[in-house]
């Protein structure tokens, strides 16, 4: 289900009218699914600290099956980009009292770089976000030809970003904590999320930059780390996703993404190593364990009890 802190609704995906990319066998024009997404904050229970958000899309009406699911999360650059580098980051968080990563950031200043483009504080809304997978994946058209894609949701507005931090914020991002004196509450994007969904609902569009590989490209092609040059390849829209109704606590926290479910036409890049920029996804795809254990913990010890809105800040 993504991250802790978070809520999840439902609605549709319909894949736009006129795509402006090559024929595909399962993003064809016109066609709609059902679909759930979940959204996150990534490390902490509080939503007004200062951190990454995340969605997850399902494009389906399971809890679990679907045949796409898309993981994705603020910043365009990644915190982290292999395997082997994933398990550093998480040896290296130390977190304390609203504070983390600050000996990671030091080992790896790739990865200091990469939290700046992606911590949001007080966003306004889910909604106002931009999500980037970061991970590229294959795209393989009627054409037979074999492509690079890395997917992004928007605000359907397409207007400005909320939760952009200022540079003095940035300069110290380990620093997570609430702002002194801060009256939003502690789930105050999702109660926003959740009134936003029953009034009007929450729209948004889900596009990606197309790669064609060529004999000049390195392994660098795929590091989550780094940006692909927007002019050199251009965002172009995919698909419009509409949610229209929230999920009731319990029924979020039991839904499973995962990258192992996607089309023959849109398959994961193969690994060869833990060291492989493309074995973050390789290792996404094989969470089958995690959702076990947390629905097996479910049945064990039971769902458990929602956040509160008031209490103790940077937990």
């Amino acid at each position: 289900m993504s991250h802790n802190a978070g809520i999840a609704g439902t609605g549709k995906i319909k894949i736009v009218d006129n795509p402006q990319f090559p024929e595909h066998d399962f993003l064809v024009a016109g066609r709609e699914f059902p679909c759930h997404i979940r959204h996150g904050s990534v490390s902490f229970m509080d939503e007004a600290m200062k951190q990454v958000r995340s969605i997850a899309i399902k494009f389906g009406d399971n809890r679990y099956k679907s045949p796409l699911d898309m993981m994705m999360n603020t910043g365009p650059r990644s915190i982290f980009w292999s395997t082997w580098n994933f398990v550093q980051f998480v040896k290296n968080r130390h977190e304390h009292g609203g504070t983390q990563y600050q000996d990671y950031y030091k080992l790896f200043p790739e990865g200091l770089a990469g939290a700046r483009t992606g911590v949001r504080f007080r966003p306004t809304s889910f909604t106002q976000l931009y999500y980037y997978a970061q991970c590229p994946v294959l795209f393989e058209g009627k054409d037979g030809i074999k492509r690079y894609v890395k997917f992004r949701v928007i605000p359907e507005d397409r207007g400005p970003e909320s939760g952009l931090p200022s540079d003095e914020i940035l300069s110290q991002v380990w620093d997570q904590q609430v702002e002194p004196g801060e009256t939003r509450n502690r789930n105050y994007l999702s109660e926003e999320y959740k009134q936003r969904v029953n009034s009007q609902g929450a729209k948004y569009i889900l596009q990606f930059q197309m790669h064609n590989p060529s004999k000049e490209d390195t392994d660098k092609i795929f590091d989550s780390n780094i940006e692909w040059n927007q002019n050199t390849h251009p965002f172009m829209d995919v698909a419009n996703i509409e949610i229209n109704h929230i999920l009731p606590y319990e029924e979020g926290l039991k839904i499973a993404f995962s990258m192992h479910h996607h089309p023959r036409s849109l398959p994961l890049i193969p690994a060869k190593s833990i060291h492989d920029y493309n074995s973050i996804n390789y290792m996404r795809a094989r969470d089958t364990i995690a959702h076990l254990s947390r629905h097996w913990a479910y049945k064990i010890f039971g769902i458990p009890p929602k956040f509160p809105d008031d209490g103790p800040r940077n937990v």
